[in-house]
């Protein structure tokens, strides 16, 4: 019944693509829409209690090279059964998904998905930096002193 009120799209930006032909910086970094969805944090929940930040590296291990392992605690330092892991690459994330969502260990079955909270697109200090300031010299190089008048110029027929 014509229900469109609330469809926002993916995320909360509602720039979204659009900004992107203002920004000719755009063309090298994939679009916007794609690195909403990209994280190398993944989010792991029902864990079984006993399960360690070590043992959790350990079992990821198989998915790529891990940054840092957080399981939340309680007061008491019991685990809550939930954490993230941090990849070193958004594929190894996805890769880890494929391996351990559904999987059972420990009697539990691991739910395992992207933890949105902390995407690529947020740049942070190991993020999508390179990317940030890759088309960078880009801009500089065709610049005034490209084919200038120093090229093909008057001193150029006498040779």
């Amino acid at each position: 019944m014509g229900g469109h009120g609330h469809g926002h799209g993916p995320g909360p930006m509602p720039m979204g693509p659009g900004h992107g032909p203002m920004h000719p910086m755009d063309m090298g970094p994939p679009p916007p829409m794609q690195q909403q969805a990209v994280s190398n944090v993944v989010f792991v929940s029902n864990l079984a209690y006993e399960i360690t930040p070590k043992f959790l590296r350990d079992q990821f291990r198989g998915a790529g090279e891990i940054l840092r392992v957080n399981l939340e605690k309680d007061r008491d330092g019991k685990s809550k059964g939930f954490g993230t892991v941090t990849f070193a690459y958004p594929d190894m994330a996805l890769r880890s998904i494929d391996m351990f969502n559904q999987k059972n260990i420990k009697g539990r079955r691991l739910s395992v998905r992207l933890d949105k909270l902390t995407s690529v697109s947020v740049p942070g200090p190991m993020g999508p930096g390179p990317g940030h300031m890759g088309p960078g010299p880009g801009h500089m190089g065709p610049g005034p002193m490209g084919p200038g008048p120093m090229g093909p110029g008057p001193m150029g027929p006498f040779l």
